[in-house]
């Protein structure tokens, strides 16, 4: 009798090993299932958005896809968002679009730019306007005046704007910084 209730015991402490593995196993096999799947949301983001097509870039984002994940990580960590790839790669309609579901307008940007100096050097007046609003910062730390680069584009109502919220030719860093 003993050796059956010894022979029982082994085999129910067996079978719980056996679940617990295997249930760490799918647990493991879940999560990577998630990672796999939030990176195909954001590889399709870039490419909706390399294509210039809004309407699948909206699909995306609102099935899931997280608007601030890295898109084209450099060796040095640095990465696009959604917003930066669409201002980077000329995209307004989709950059107007990021802003308005709430897009970081201050994530930084590979290559030493900022968000608003991608605006300005394809001409998207309303979406640099747009980022000024939202709060991005107004000079990176190279010392870039967006309001001299407005200008010199001939970004009447960009220039405005940049004034209008403390952005001088004399003080084009200093004010940006406080």
């Amino acid at each position: 009798m003993k050796k059956i209730s010894y022979v029982f015991m082994a085999i129910l402490v067996l079978a719980v090993i056996g679940g617990v593995g295997w249930l760490s196993c799918a647990y493991l096999q879940k999560k990577q299932l998630k990672t796999d799947e939030a990176e195909r949301k954001v590889s399709s983001l870039q490419e909706a958005i390399s294509l210039d097509n809004l309407t699948a870039v909206e699909f995306i984002i609102k099935n899931g896809a997280n608007i601030e994940a890295p898109i084209n990580q450099d060796e040095n960590g640095k990465y696009f968002t959604a917003l930066g790839w669409a201002l980077f790669s000329n995209r307004p309609e989709i950059a107007r679009y990021l802003i308005e579901e709430g897009a970081d307008v201050k994530a930084g940007i590979p290559l030493g730019s900022s968000m608003l100096y991608w605006a300005l050097a394809h001409q998207m007046d309303d979406v640099a306007i747009r980022l000024v609003e939202a709060g991005t910062p107004l000079s990176s730390a190279d010392g870039y005046n967006p309001l001299r680069h407005a200008e010199a584009k001939n970004m009447d109502k960009v220039v405005e704007k940049l004034k209008e919220n403390g952005l001088g030719e004399e003080n084009g860093r200093a004010a940006a910084s406080e």
